[in-house]
């Protein structure tokens, strides 16, 4: 018990110390910041709280209708994703590089829950396709691949 106090007592001064040292005294004792690689400029819509422009529209799944009643068919606005069984409504909008990250509050069949999508544009073949991540209905644990409709 005694040495537990003795520890205390000395942490508890080595910290008073330190706080009483001059400034430029604890500024050599830091180590020096090791250069770091400048992050990309965030997308002025996701800075807006808002789905970037180039995910905006209706996607479906190879094979799909382009219809609401489509499994898969999804569309995307500024904040809100509309699937063929609910729509959910951007609580809050993140990134992950160049990717949005979207919390979204869905209404639908199932009671109101709260989704967290990462959406991301990839190439499938040489057409470009939409990933939720982690996948809002992923059949297995891949993520499907959604394909632009013409609107």
């Amino acid at each position: 018990m005694r040495k537990v106090r003795w520890l205390l007592v000395a942490s508890a001064l080595l910290a008073l110390a330190a706080c009483d040292a001059p400034a430029d005294t604890v500024a050599a004792q830091a180590p020096a910041a090791a250069p770091t690689d400048t992050p990309p400029p965030l997308d002025p819509a996701i800075a807006a709280g808002e789905i970037p422009q180039r995910f905006h529209g209706s996607w479906d799944a190879e094979g799909g209708s382009c219809t609401p009643a489509s499994q898969h068919w999804i569309t995307i606005a500024a904040r809100r994703i509309t699937f063929h069984d609910g729509v959910g409504n951007a609580a809050g909008i993140g990134n992950d590089g160049a990717d949005p990250i979207v919390d979204l509050v869905m209404e639908g069949a199932a009671p109101m829950t709260l989704e967290s999508i990462k959406l991301q544009l990839t190439a499938v073949g040489e057409r470009e396709a939409l990933l939720l991540l982690p996948g809002y209905d992923e059949p297995k644990g891949r993520p499907l691949a959604r394909f632009r409709c013409s609107d």
